[in-house]
């Protein structure tokens, strides 16, 4: 793309759905419906349906493309299963999470300019201030439902110093024309698995705008060079993690199984070297009522033979008794595409050997966050970091 000076900004209209990763959520809460009350599965890409649409009308076309496909007819009320994925977004709305870097970028266009910062959104309008609470008051001055978007251009409060960015398709066209328009400067922002975004420049994340083009100090970056991997000792306070608050606690579920070869992508790519336990009957009956995500808890091992020399020094003799906090992933790993769910645990204490073959109880205590589709390795990384220091808030060790 082709580089360009602009007048300055003086106010800025950002797509909340890009700022708050309320799409993953959504999808969750549609998977677990599926997968608790047909028993039917649903592919990574159909996330995309949701872009651009309110909860219930998201909802509703993932949902009946779905039982189209199971020719149920009029078996079931597409109204009442609609409503029940939409009653459960809101009991799990407090794990929303910003997604990242956002936070960084907001606080940095507050930082390097008088702009205002408006959020506009594809929610239903009354369960806006359900899901945007007090704690954007710092960096936003409001927010508005799309619709009012198009109302202040029609009523000319928008100009060449104003820039819109946004995800979703849908309004593609009506954006376009507020920049031919009203010379609105107006920006595409992709988001995962989104089909047809040659049509329109568009730029993979927020963090990769060229806001220095648009007579802005050039935006401080959200760290130096690539984070690279996780370390469990290593502090690296992310912009969002103020934020990442919210886990929900849950009754008790256990977990229990036979650590067995993964995909070896967490110590590899990641710095995370994760404990894959075994999906056995049970473990999959369990897992298929909980919503996919990331949690917290506990493990405790049943055996130890590979690591009993290292236990016993850390621990002492009563190491097979020990309790350590541990992070969870369960579900399909959208950043990797998986075709099916695993359960992935990472312990917040460092070992030297792996634990394979070993047997692990795992007792889940919150839920962080839904499972989410990160636009870069570095990106997922610092929501990892985020996981780990809520788990080691919220997890207390008996």
């Amino acid at each position: 793309m082709e580089s360009q000076t602009y007048n300055q900004i003086t106010s800025f209209y950002i797509e909340l759905e890009l700022v708050l990763d309320i799409y993953s959520l959504v999808f969750c809460c549609i998977r677990f419906h599926l997968e608790t009350k047909f028993k039917q599965e649903i592919s990574n890409k159909e996330i995309a349906s949701l872009y651009g649409k309110s909860i219930k009308e998201g909802a509703k076309e993932i949902l009946s493309n779905t039982f189209t496909q199971l020719d149920l007819g009029e078996e079931v009320s597409l109204e009442s299963e609609v409503e029940e994925v939409y009653t459960n977004f809101l009991a799990y709305s407090k794990s929303l999470k910003p997604t990242v870097p956002s936070i960084h970028i907001l606080k940095e266009l507050k930082r390097v300019s008088d702009a205002k910062i408006v959020m506009f959104s594809y929610l239903e309008e009354e369960i806006l201030s359900k899901v945007v609470d007090s704690k954007f008051d710092e960096l936003t001055t409001d927010v508005k439902n799309v619709d009012e978007v198009f109302t202040q251009t029609e009523e000319s409060q928008m100009s060449d110093k104003t820039m819109v960015i946004y995800g979703s398709q849908i309004h593609s066209t009506k954006f376009q024309n507020l920049e031919t328009e009203r010379k609105v400067n107006t920006i595409h922002v992709s988001q995962p698995k989104q089909d047809n975004i040659d049509e329109i420049e568009s730029f993979k994340n927020i963090e990769c705008i060229p806001f220095e083009n648009y007579g802005l100090t050039k935006l401080a970056p959200c760290y130096e060079g690539s984070l690279l991997r996780v370390e469990l000792n290593r502090k690296i306070d992310t912009p969002e993690l103020p934020f990442w608050k919210g886990a929900i606690p849950i009754d008790s579920i256990l977990l229990q199984g036979m650590v067995v070869n993964g995909f070896k992508r967490g110590s590899k790519e990641l710095g995370v070297p994760t404990a894959n336990l075994d999906l056995s009957s049970e473990n999959m009956s369990k897992i298929s009522h909980l919503l996919p995500g990331v949690y917290s808890g506990t493990v405790e091992f049943i055996t130890y033979e590979t690591n009993k020399d290292e236990l016993l020094e850390k621990f002492g003799e009563n190491f097979a008794s020990v309790k350590l906090r541990t992070a969870i992933s369960i579900g399909w790993n959208p950043s990797y595409d998986n075709s099916h769910r695993t359960i992935e645990a990472y312990i917040l204490e460092e070992f030297d050997n792996d634990f394979y073959g070993e047997s692990l109880k795992i007792n889940l205590t919150h839920y962080i966050r839904a499972e989410s589709n990160y636009s870069s390795l570095d990106h997922l990384i610092m929501a990892i970091h985020n996981d780990i220091e809520t788990t080691k808030h919220i997890v207390s060790i008996e």
